[in-house]
């Protein structure tokens, strides 16, 4: 019997390796420049009413994201779909079904 923190875990760890940060990116931002793999400024922060372009950065081979002007930042893909929603494992793992 598996525990159902446990369980969290490895759902979150199986997301993030069927799904490559630089392809969930694309799809998220569609309107982002990508260039080469790493830091690249992803343009308006999708977590409060940015304006200006430019404060917000995600990094396509791990999944962090950042915000200079909200502070809004997060270490992987997971964070970044839990952020703006407010979302707990369970409830994110049945939009994602």
């Amino acid at each position: 019997m598996v525990a159902i923190g446990k369980c969290k875990f490895l759902m979150a760890d199986f997301v993030k390796q069927a799904i490559s940060p630089d392809s969930f990116y694309r799809f998220e931002l569609p309107s982002t420049k990508f260039g080469r793999l790493g830091w690249a400024k992803a343009g308006l922060c999708p977590f409060h009413a940015d304006s200006r372009a430019g404060s917000f950065f995600i990094n396509t081979e791990s999944g962090a994201y950042c915000c200079f002007s909200c502070g809004a930042k997060g270490g992987d893909i997971i964070d970044f779909i839990r952020c703006p929603n407010n979302l707990c494992h369970r409830l994110w793992h049945k939009r994602t079904i």
